[in-house]
């Protein structure tokens, strides 16, 4: 089973999907034009944390990276005011 939202055909936003036994199976983010973005953790069956990946629009990139993105953008945000 899977909730989040939908953009016409693309997956937009968070994501929850879930094992058959009712344990969260992974957590994705999407950004507006349906590619990963963010954070994504993903967990086996019986419920155990497996792995963290990050992604900046469809792209894998490393923790640092991706924290330096955020940082970037928040900065940008506070520009802007």
């Amino acid at each position: 089973m899977a909730e989040g939202q939908k953009k016409g055909n693309k997956l937009v936003g968070k994501w929850v999907v879930w094992w058959k036994n009712g344990n969260i199976s992974r957590i994705v983010n999407y950004d507006e034009e349906g590619e990963y973005h963010g954070e994504q953790l993903f967990f086996a069956p019986d419920g155990r944390f497996v792995m963290k990946i990050y992604y900046i629009h469809g792209k894998k990139v490393s923790e640092e990276d991706f924290k330096k993105y955020e940082k970037d953008q928040k900065n940008n945000l506070n520009l802007q005011k």
